[in-house]
């Protein structure tokens, strides 16, 4: 079911925004960390870890505002949004933003040798998809309609979800090619003496 539009001008109604969750689950596993360190490893294994995966991020995110500021797209995602954008980065991921951001967050979490922070970062996850990314999606189909759901079916998730299930498929259709179940009454029953019997007394 599509939900309605929030309001007249139909904006999204996500629980926060995205920089806001990130920074307040970042701020409360580095505090547990520090009552309870979690360390991840010498600082020579971690840091060039962190500052590759924050180029990543750092990257991802500038190409994605470039297209919404191409668009004329706001950034923040509880204002209305008065066009789909599907081109350039668009094209491989539905939500790089929000990729971005959680790759930010582990690089944060590993420079700052903070198990703690990164194990936060799985129910920062579920928010996201719960909170924050479902809720969009809902948003969008009802303001676009079968434009988006196009759009949705055609990304690279729904491509790996379709072939994963079309393996599958095939996998469980290959296993039972050539395997015969033999019925259990067209099995001869043994006597006392262990020879197959006869049927008569």
């Amino acid at each position: 079911m599509v939900a309605p539009l929030s309001q007249a001008e139909g904006e999204p109604r996500v629980i926060a925004r995205p920089p806001i969750l990130h920074a307040a689950f970042l701020i409360a596993g580095l505090g547990i960390g520090a009552l309870a360190p979690m360390p991840l490893g010498p600082a020579a294994a971690r840091w060039p870890v962190a500052a590759a995966l924050a180029a990543f991020a750092i990257a991802v995110m500038r190409l994605a505002m470039r297209r919404f500021a191409a668009s004329g797209v706001a950034v923040k995602c509880d204002r209305a949004v008065p066009t789909l954008v599907t081109d350039g980065i668009y094209r491989w991921s539905r939500n790089p933003m929000y990729i971005a951001l959680a790759v930010l967050y582990a690089a944060v979490a590993i420079a700052a040798d903070s198990g703690a922070a990164l194990l936060l970062g799985v129910p920062l996850l579920a928010v996201m998809e719960f909170g924050v990314i479902r809720r969009e999606e809902r948003y969008l189909e009802a303001r676009f309609g079968e434009r988006y759901r196009d759009y949705r079916a055609s990304g690279i998730r729904s491509a790996i979800s379709s072939a994963i299930r079309s393996r599958c498929r095939d996998g469980a259709r290959s296993g039972c090619k050539g395997m015969t179940v033999r019925p259990r009454c067209a099995q001869p029953r043994r006597g006392a003496s262990g020879r197959p019997a006869t049927g008569r007394r």
